[in-house]
């Protein structure tokens, strides 16, 4: 069996999983753009290897897109506002 990563989250005393991801998967993604709490845990099946972008690292590509495409960066920002539910309406 190959290794995968599982996401899941706790609900009270069981835990549901919300997904189970292979090689080459990203994960955590709009909390490195956005900083905000992650509304899920991940765990890697034995044998399984991660890599790990850390957030600072991260936030200097984002600047640097930032000053070459602002639009592009703009866009992200909208898309991750959205997912996580607050794009609101705006006139």
């Amino acid at each position: 069996m190959s290794s995968f990563v599982e996401i899941y989250r706790k609900l009270g005393n069981r835990e549901e999983v919300l997904a189970k991801l292979g090689r080459g998967e990203i994960i955590g993604e709009m909390s490195l753009i956005d900083n905000q709490l992650r509304i899920a845990s991940a765990r890697v099946s034995e044998g399984g290897q991660v890599s790990i972008i850390d957030q600072s690292s991260f936030i200097g590509r984002l600047n640097k897109l930032g000053e070459s495409d602002q639009v592009l960066r703009r866009i992200i920002d909208v898309l991750v506002n959205r997912l996580r539910g607050e794009g609101g309406t705006q006139v």
